[in-house]
């Protein structure tokens, strides 16, 4: 199920699918930790970073403590970069950049834009316009998202703040 398309003794790079969890929780639905962890042949799993159930890429997991340590450390530092693609609603012309505070409802899992910084979290990204179409007559354009910040539901909640839903 899981297409790999880097693997070495430090780290893997997979393919999740759209409708895959990252990681486990409350359901116990199927999710890519326990398949790595099959697939590895032990307990450890270094998740360096998520995505949605219904959103799908590449992801980098380290196979050991020291790998995940120096990944979440490059991620931190900023030279680690992570870049998504999305097609959002309407026509976003010119390169921008978005910042907002996120609070999220960890009860319901939702996420929202406050203006109070007391009750979130900044988050911070830019969007780069690569291409325009139309979809049943809608105008839409795709989207490079650079994330300064990894915040939950991050893109989708700022694009659709913006204008530019997903």
């Amino acid at each position: 199920m899981l297409k790999i398309h880097f693997e070495d003794s430090h780290l893997i790079v997979i393919s999740k699918p759209a409708g895959l969890l990252s990681q486990g929780e409350h359901t116990g639905d199927e999710n890519l930790v326990d398949l790595l962890r099959v697939h590895f042949g032990r307990n450890y799993v270094g998740l360096i970073h998520r995505l949605d159930r219904n959103t799908s890429g590449l992801m980098v997991v380290a196979k050991r403590t020291k790998a995940a340590q120096r990944l979440t450390q490059s991620l931190q530092e900023g030279s680690l970069h992570r870049r998504y693609l999305a097609w959002v609603h309407g026509h976003l012309h010119s390169p921008q950049a978005w910042t907002h505070i996120l609070k999220k409802n960890e009860k319901t899992n939702q996420v929202s834009v406050t203006q109070s910084p007391s009750q979130g979290k900044k988050s911070s990204l830019t969007a780069q316009p690569l291409a325009h179409g139309l979809w049943k007559g809608h105008p839409l354009t795709l989207v490079e998202f650079t994330l300064e910040t990894g915040r939950s539901h991050q893109i989708r909640v700022q694009a659709a703040f913006e204008g530019h839903p997903l």
